[in-house]
């Protein structure tokens, strides 16, 4: 008995392992790689128990690189099936046919077909447009996490790619919409939002232009793949809408008194700390993002003597260094303005003035106070003031603007040195404020 025991397991051992319970032995070349096709190819979800339950005749074509096969499913009609290297999947298709010599030169024309359609870079298997747009959307997240497109930036391509996932609609292959739909893109845009303006439709083309590019060029999409947008008529620049002289007075006049009767501590603190808020941006010219950014180490006030001015009395003057990864063209630069005496303002009753500290930190944390807070006391202090009743509705980039005005009517700037302080081009200067020029040389150009 011990004798026959042990001729087994020689046995066993000098056979190959049997398979265990439940693992199929399968020939490898009838593992199905792929589980979705296009058009009218077959789906397969899994491999079968043996290669004959698969297939019933197979025939290679073309040397190998694709092979027709018929299945006991198929009712005779011969299957195509070849690999997608780059991919790293099967295609599958339907020959429609039960001839084989009808079915091998249809197969040898689609292999064909597909090599070329593959040269060009195009992608059988493709992403949905909710894939497409995390990642990105991730692509963008890590471009602001190294300083190289601001967090405004980056929530503005949120937007508008939010906006667009609307226009596809959910569960869209990116390969199953073609490029011309995008010429409805300005409708819908102005039926959800009938005040668009052209300059935001053009600004949300460019992101989905650059979304597109994204796809190309990491493979999700073909690259032959562009959305085709309608022309959109060209416009004049709109004319920045800066705070009118009288309506600044009426701002400024009001900001002295609208502390004197605060809720609590907190609204105290807010209050006081917008107010110096705008006084320094319209004195300094930044931008929002760059001056809710701020940090007490880049901020430095000096007295200048400027008995040499009209008004012969000397002034307290701040400089701000704005670090590359805050502001909007990614460049560093540095704003001076007469503000020193609005800083100074800030230190008598700001909480948190550590060099790393944010000058307009949150009155309970200390973190960065959020753009919900100071749009909040802003319309407060519109509705307050009654500027809310103006026709121009002045938000806090009006202030950047009235102070680009007030250099140019004051005249003792030129565009060049303009644009370096505030951060823009020359031509953004002159397109949105060469008309004030004009208008301030009116006596000038008339003069006999």
């Amino acid at each position: 008995m011990k004798d026959k025991k042990k001729t087994q397991q020689r046995t066993i051992r000098g056979n190959k392992r049997p398979p265990r319970k439940g693992v199929l032995s399968v020939d490898p070349d009838d593992v199905l790689k792929a589980e979705t096709t296009i058009g009218d190819e077959v789906h397969a979800r899994g491999m079968d128990d043996h290669a004959s339950k698969w297939r019933e005749d197979k025939v290679e074509i073309l040397g190998g690189v694709a092979i027709i096969y018929t299945t006991p499913k198929s009712g005779g009609n011969w299957q195509f099936r070849t690999w997608l290297p780059a991919e790293k999947k099967y295609v599958y298709r339907s020959l429609k046919t039960k001839n084989l010599h009808e079915a091998t030169k249809k197969a040898e024309e689609l292999y064909i077909q597909i090599r070329t359609e593959t040269t060009k870079g195009y992608k059988f298997f493709a992403i949905t447009f909710e894939e497409l747009i995390e990642r990105y959307k991730d692509y963008q997240k890590t471009r602001a996490e190294r300083g190289l497109i601001t967090e405004g930036r980056r929530t503005t391509i949120h937007s508008v790619l939010n906006s667009f996932q609307r226009f596809v609609g959910k569960g869209k292959k990116v390969n199953e919409v073609e490029g011309v739909k995008y010429k409805q893109y300005y409708a819908f845009r102005q039926k959800e939002k009938p005040d668009i303006k052209d300059e935001t439709l053009k600004n949300e083309r460019a992101v989905i232009t650059n979304l597109y590019k994204f796809g190309r060029e990491n493979s999700y999409l073909n690259m032959d793949t562009h959305p085709k947008f309608e022309e959109l008529k060209f416009s004049v620049p709109a004319r920045r809408n800066a705070f009118l002289d009288d309506d600044y007075r009426t701002l400024y006049r009001y900001l002295r008194y609208w502390d004197e009767n605060p809720e609590d501590e907190r609204d105290l603190y807010f209050k006081k700390l917008i107010r110096e808020f705008i006084y320094i941006k319209a004195n300094t010219g930044l931008r929002f993002g760059e001056l809710q950014k701020t940090r007490w180490e880049n901020v430095k006030v000096f007295f200048k003597d400027t008995s040499g001015y009209k008004l012969a009395k000397n002034r307290w003057q701040v400089s701000i260094d704005v670090p590359a990864q805050i502001s909007k063209t990614r460049r560093p630069r540095k704003a001076i303005g007469d503000a020193g005496r609005f800083v100074e303002n800030l230190k008598e009753f700001g909480l948190y003035q550590r060099p790393k500290d944010f000058v307009f930190a949150d009155f309970a944390t200390g973190d960065l106070t959020p753009k919900d807070t100071f749009y909040k006391y802003w319309n407060l202090l519109m509705k307050g003031s009654g500027l809310d009743q103006s026709d121009r509705r002045y938000t806090y980039y009006s202030l950047r603007h009235y102070y680009a005005t007030k250099r140019l009517q004051e005249g003792k700037i030129d565009v060049y040195a303009l644009s370096k302080i505030m951060g823009t081009s020359v031509k953004n200067i002159q397109d949105h404020y060469g008309q004030i020029q004009i208008e301030d040389m009116r006596d000038y150009l008339t003069r006999r």
